[in-house]
């Protein structure tokens, strides 16, 4: 399938105009604006960035005291809410935010000041903790006391010290732990720098009291200090969740002055005169009279448009525009890369193969059974989610479908075998043998004969198909004898092979003439003819065993889906030999636990592997046929709808 190609153009608008245009153009989605300066400008006003990074800041400190619904999206940015265009318009003309905004600064000051503060008393309040009920007041005389904290095993020791000192030294023990133990050394004050350097020396922590004061005294004043603090903390979030309840409407305005802020940078980009501006950008070809015809009915013909050669070194922009069908397989080709404008969208080429390939390495249609279930109902809770996440979630629902088809053609129910489930669901072959309804392959005896020569036709088949392309691509280059004489020859010649070797059929020779012609005429490249041969010969056999290489990879189809009935089939028999110990309905639990979590396990590991073999065929043996990438997606100025849909 073409890309839809792309045309630079120029923009000539009235000076006055330039921000009313890129409105337009940014309502209707039609333009990617790219910058015509080398410098930016510098009389663009920032009002609506500041506005932006004020209602940000707003939001996320509101957030948290609202509900938050589960999901990734909605923990980082909150829900999307959903709104109208006159419900939206009712906000940007009603809402008060500017007094909403200043109330929620002063709000986060005040928090961030009362939680320091708060952070502090109960800093405070550990050493003295232990000294709660210590009325002793600190007061000068013969004796002072010393308010100490140290290691249990040193309490020993530290008496010792202390009693060289004087024997008139007493330590009495407020609280014993099994690390620390608090007491208090009543000292005379001419011994009170010896004693304090002891205690220091075997590890002691001293908790300083005020002089005419007491721990317990100091305590209840920290309590009574840090329950002021609280109650104002309470009070600010009662505030703030009142606050919270314009939450949706910050939202709104805010995604109305993302979009300013996104004109705002544009305008920076763009080149101004003295009465006229330059807007540069990229649109769609097809589409270039509309927006023509739109822009001079709309400004009465004030807009001039001229066609540019794009710059040196740019790539043109391609769209990509897949049916809603396959909109989910693209999410593929995305993650290899966009292809350049002189290739070809592959995803309608792939998307069969690649559905087909995902069900071949699961092949358990009660596997697929489930994942459609999973992938439906997270679809139906019509969550707030990106584009992409949602095609991601339909693609998987599309790889449940070819899971069912794969699985009942090969018999994969649950790692259930024919003998265990009732005949209703099953059928006598014609060589005597119990077989699931549907299926058609055994893997235990057809491996060999059928499931492996299955694998490698469908490598054929896909190979030949990335191999057409790159003739194609050549062919709309300008390069006819590519296709005519290498591509065409080439994918004859396996085909002819591959008939020999699977189905019987004498073809040999075909595919012997069809390598003739691609050797001799397609790939040897020079005038004469003996080096044309040679060479021709040589980069024939290289293709050949890079077309084996590559074809080998599909072996992993068969083995990833006989992986997945095996692991199936063994969490089964460990189920029912693990319930069989277990006597009456216990043994019924222990089944079911097992079967539970062991085909939980099997499924997700074995639908990670599905998806990642079936893009590593796609990644590595088909697009290296024919697609390079490094092209761009066009990315149109359009409206900021970060937290809302607009129904």
């Amino acid at each position: 399938m073409a890309l839809k190609s792309t045309t630079k153009i120029r923009l000539f608008v009235s000076s006055e105009q330039e921000k009313e245009v890129l409105s337009f153009l940014q309502e209707n989605e039609v333009m990617e604006i790219t910058s015509s300066r080398k410098e930016q400008r510098k009389d663009v006003s920032h009002d609506a960035e500041f506005s932006v990074s004020k209602l940000d800041l707003a939001i996320k400190y509101l957030s948290s005291f609202v509900e938050k619904k589960p999901g990734l999206r909605n923990t980082v940015l909150g829900e999307k809410i959903e709104v109208s265009e006159v419900e939206v318009n009712s906000v940007l003309s009603s809402f008060d935010w500017n007094t909403i905004v200043e109330k929620v600064t002063n709000l986060e000051i005040k928090s961030t000041d009362t939680l320091r503060e708060l952070s502090e008393v109960k800093n405070q309040l550990v050493p003295f903790s232990v000294f709660e009920n210590c009325e002793i007041l600190n007061l000068l005389g013969r004796f002072s006391p010393l308010f100490f904290s140290a290691p249990t095993r040193n309490i020993e020791k530290i008496q010792e010290e202390i009693l060289k000192i004087s024997k008139e030294l007493d330590l009495s023990i407020v609280e014993k732990g099994e690390r620390v133990t608090a007491f208090v050394v009543f000292a005379e004050d001419k011994v009170l720098m010896e004693v304090r350097s002891i205690l220091v020396k075997l590890s002691g922590s001293e908790v300083s009291v005020a002089e005419g004061l007491s721990p317990k005294k100091i305590v209840l004043e920290l309590k009574k200090n840090k329950k002021k603090l609280e109650d104002i903390l309470s009070g600010i979030e009662k505030e703030s969740k009142k606050l919270a309840e314009s939450l949706n409407s910050l939202k709104i305005v805010y995604d109305k002055f993302a979009s300013e802020s996104a004109i705002e940078y544009t305008l920076r980009m763009i080149e101004v005169g003295s009465f006229v501006s330059i807007i540069e950008g990229w649109v769609i070809a097809s589409e270039l009279n509309n927006i023509e015809s739109s822009l001079s009915k709309k400004y009465n013909k004030a807009i001039a448009i001229e066609i540019i050669e794009k710059s040196e070194g740019e790539v043109e922009r391609v769209v990509l525009n897949p049916s809603n069908l396959i909109a989910p397989i693209m999410e593929v080709t995305k993650m290899f890369g966009t292809p350049k404008i002189e290739e070809v969208d592959p995803t309608p080429y792939y998307a069969f193969f690649f559905l087909v390939f995902f069900g071949f390495c699961l092949t358990d249609a009660g596997y697929g059974l489930i994942l459609i279930a999973m992938t439906s109902f997270a679809l139906s809770l019509n969550l707030p989610l990106e584009k992409s996440v949602i095609n991601m979630i339909r693609m998987f629902m599309y790889g449940g479908v070819s899971t069912v088809v794969m699985g009942a053609l090969f018999g994969g129910w649950f790692g259930l075998t024919p003998d265990q489930v009732p005949e209703i669901f099953t059928y006598m072959a014609d060589d005597g043998k119990r077989m699931f309804l549907g299926q058609i392959f055994d893997p235990m005896t057809d491996l060999v004969s059928k499931i492996m020569p299955l694998a490698y036709i469908l490598g054929v088949i896909h190979l030949s198909l990335g191999l057409y392309l790159s003739g194609l691509i050549a062919w709309k280059a300008g390069d006819k004898n590519r296709m005519l004489f290498v591509t065409i020859p080439m994918i004859l010649m396996f085909i002819f092979a591959s008939l020999t070797w699977v189905a019987g059929i004498e073809s040999l020779r075909y595919a012997f003439y069809a390598s003739l012609i691609t050797a001799m005429w397609g790939l040897g490249g020079s005038g004469n003819p003996v080096i044309r041969m040679l060479k021709g010969v040589g980069s024939l056999l290289n293709e050949s065993l890079g077309w084996f290489s590559n074809i080998l990879s599909y072996s992993r189809l068969f083995a990833l889906g006989l992986a997945t009935g095996i692991i199936a089939m063994s969490f089964n028999i460990v189920a029912m030999t693990m319930g069989s110990m277990v006597p009456g309905v216990g043994g019924w639990v222990v089944i079911f636990i097992v079967l539970a979590f062991g085909h939980t396990l099997n499924i997700a590991l074995n639908v990670l592997g599905a998806y990642v073999h079936s893009s590593r065929l796609q990644f590595v043996e088909f697009f290296g046929m024919f697609l390079e990438g490094g092209g761009k997606i066009l990315k149109p100025l359009r409206k900021v709808c970060r937290f809302r849909h607009t129904s």
